[in-house]
C-alpha cells in the first residue's frame, strides 16, 4: 500500500529510520496498518516533511520539482536494496535454523525450544515452527541462541560463551570482503567476552583475498563454504561434526 506519508517522504529524502529518529516510525502506516494515527501525528509528521522539502528548496537555486523526484526515487531504491539485502541474510539465518535444528533432533540433543513469539513448541518442530526459533536448550545445559551479532551465539551451562557463528548468505563476490568485515566485528565482540571462544565463519562465497584474509586471522576458528555445506552431505556432515565436537560438547 502506497500512502501520502510514503510519497512526501521520499520527496524528502528521508529514510524510514530517519523518519523514526526525527518524528516516529511510519513502517505500520505504510502498510496500512496504523489503527491509532490520530490528527495530532498526522500534523507533527507533516510538519516535519514540510520544513525539509522546504529547506532543499530554499538552499538549492537549480531545484525543480523533477529533480525531486528523480531522489525521491533514488531513495526509494536504496529501501528496496536494503529490504532485498535483509530478506537475503533471513533465509540465510531460516537455513541454518533447519540445518541446526535437525542434526540436534536426530541426536536426541534438544531438551526444550523457544520460539521467537515465546511459546515453546512440541519436537519434532514442522517448518514454520523451525524458521522462527529463538532459542535451543540441550539436554547437556548448552543453550544456543539465534540472534544478531552474533547470528548464532552458543553458551555452556554455566553461561560461558563458548562459540558464535556469523552467517552471511550474500551471493555477490564483490561484497565478499564487506561482508567478511562485518563477521570479524561480531567475533571481536564475542573475544573480548570470552577470549577461546570458536568463532565459525559460514559464507556462500569465501573469495581468495577472503581466504587469505581468514587464515592469518586468529578470530576465526573455522570457516566454511555455505553452498557446499548445502549440496555436498560430505561438507555438511564436516561441518556438523565440528560444531558437535568443538562447540556443543555432545
Amino acid at each position: 500500500m502506497i500512502t501520502r506519508d510514503w510519497y512526501y517522504r521520499n520527496l524528502a529524502a528521508l529514510s524510514e529510520k530517519g523518519t523514526g529518529l526525527l518524528v516516529f516510525g511510519t513502517s505500520g502506516l505504510e502498510a496500512g496498518r496504523a489503527t491509532r494515527f490520530t490528527r495530532k501525528r498526522a500534523s507533527e509528521l507533516a510538519t516535519k516533511l514540510n520544513e525539509l522539502i522546504s529547506a532543499q528548496i530554499e538552499s538549492d537555486l537549480e531545484w525543480t520539482l523533477e529533480r525531486a523526484l528523480i531522489a525521491a526515487l533514488m531513495n526509494m531504491g536504496a529501501a528496496v536494496d536494503g529490504s532485498w539485502r535483509n530478506e537475503i541474510g533471513e533465509e540465510g539465518n531460516r537455513q541454518v535454523k533447519a540445518l541446526l535444528a535437525s542434526f540436534l533432533t536426530e541426536l536426541g540433543a534438544i531438551g526444550t525450544v523457544t520460539l521467537t513469539d515465546g511459546t515453546k513448541p512440541s519436537l519434532p518442530l514442522d517448518a514454520a515452527a523451525t524458521s522462527n526459533i529463538r532459542d535451543i536448550n540441550l539436554l547437556n545445559g548448552y543453550h544456543i541462541r539465534f540472534s544478531s551479532e552474533p547470528d548464532v551465539a552458543i553458551r555452556n551451562a554455566d553461561g560461558r560463551l563458548v562459540g558464535t557463528i556469523e552467517v552471511k548468505y550474500g551471493s555477490d563476490a564483490a561484497g565478499a570482503l564487506e561482508r567478511y568485515g562485518a563477521a570479524k566485528k561480531s567475533f571481536d565482540e564475542a573475544m573480548r567476552e570470552q577470549a577461546n571462544v570458536v568463532n565459525i565463519f559460514l559464507a556462500n562465497i569465501i573469495t581468495d583475498q577472503v581466504r587469505h584474509r581468514i587464515d592469518s586471522d586468529r578470530q576465526v576458528s573455522r570457516a566454511f563454504d555455505f553452498l557446499r555445506i548445502t549440496f555436498e552431505s560430505q561438507r555438511r556432515e564436516e561441518f556438523l561434526r565440528f560444531l558437535q565436537r568443538q562447540v556443543l560438547d555432545l
